[in-house]
């Protein structure tokens, strides 16, 4: 299901930048301390922690904000996807 949304997301940003927005950007975050993700159990917290290899931890939402500020001030970032994941990829199950 994750597969579907993130696929269809990602078409959807193109039809639109390519025939309404020249510049959209999005990005596809990975693992962050959010409150949605406060519910899980602390186990699952840092098992997925563990997962992220370049800097073993979840995100911080200051993370994100940054990432988010610094493409509204860039005016010559148009139409990208930008990962902000540590470098996680997510197991099959």
């Amino acid at each position: 299901m994750v597969f579907l949304f993130m696929y269809g997301r990602w078409g959807l940003h193109k039809l639109i930048a390519i025939h309404y927005i020249n510049r959209l950007p999005q990005t596809a975050p990975g693992v962050f301390k959010t409150p949605l993700f406060a519910g899980l159990p602390e186990k699952a917290q840092e098992a997925l922690a563990k997962m992220t290899p370049f800097s073993p931890r979840l995100g911080h939402p200051e993370e994100f904000a940054r990432l988010v500020c610094a493409i509204v001030e860039n005016p010559m970032l148009n139409g990208e996807t930008i990962r902000l994941d540590g470098a996680i990829r997510m197991p099959p199950k």
